[in-house]
Parts: C-alpha cells; structure tokens; sequence
C-alpha cells in the first residue's frame, strides 16, 4: 500500500473536488488522536476524464484535537463537499455529506476535524 503525505492539507482538501465520493467507513481513535474516513474511489468525481485511475483509499486526519459529528441517518453515505481553513494554528476540516436524505436526512449533516497532518492511503 502507497501512503502520501499531504503537505499541505488545507490547499489539498480545498482544490480536489470530492463531491459525491462515497465513504464505507469513518473510523476515529481518540487514543491516538487520528480520524479516517474509507472510500472505495476519491477519484470517483474525475471518472470519464483522461487519465482517471479508481483510488480506493484512507484519508487519515492525523494530531485531531476536535471532533463535531452531525449525522441522523446511513442512507448512502457520500460527501457533499469539502472545505479547509486554518484556525487557531490547527486546520479545520468541514465535511457537508449527502445522506441519502431517507426519512430522517437533514441539511445540517456533517462532520468536522480540527487536525495537524493528513495522509492519503492507497487500499
């Protein structure tokens, strides 16, 4: 498995369109200070271009200080969008997803991470 480092995470969320990439897993270790969201393909919003290649992969937001989890319903879940700024010297992850809506899906689902580092890990 490839691991990347971001090093520069906040340019990285903010210029890669996730719009509906799906998420199979969010794990959080709170011993360990880290937050992965799974996806079965971050590529998925560049397929049918030129030179798109499938990334199922992690995306480890590493040195997390805070959470805020919004979520009323696992209909399918897949991110919205994704947004990054800096705050307080750490930077703070916004994460809107798209639920699916079902019977209990509201506009305010979402997740964020206050964090330092970010890996990406090819699966």
């Amino acid at each position: 498995m490839a691991t990347e480092k971001i090093e520069n995470p906040e340019n990285f969320i903010n210029s890669f369109s996730f719009h509906d990439v799906n998420l199979d897993r969010i794990n959080i270790d709170f011993d360990i200070q880290t937050a992965e969201l799974v996806t079965p393909d971050m590529n998925w919003n560049y397929e049918g271009r030129y030179g798109y290649v499938k990334r199922p992969c992690r995306l480890i937001f590493g040195c997390v200080t805070g959470y805020l989890i919004n979520v009323t319903d696992l209909e399918g879940v897949r991110i919205d969008s994704m947004s990054a700024n800096i705050n307080e010297g750490y930077i703070l992850a916004n994460i809107k997803l798209n639920l699916g809506r079902g019977d209990f899906g509201s506009e305010l689902d979402h997740i964020s991470f206050k964090f330092k580092t970010l890996e990406v890990v090819d699966m």
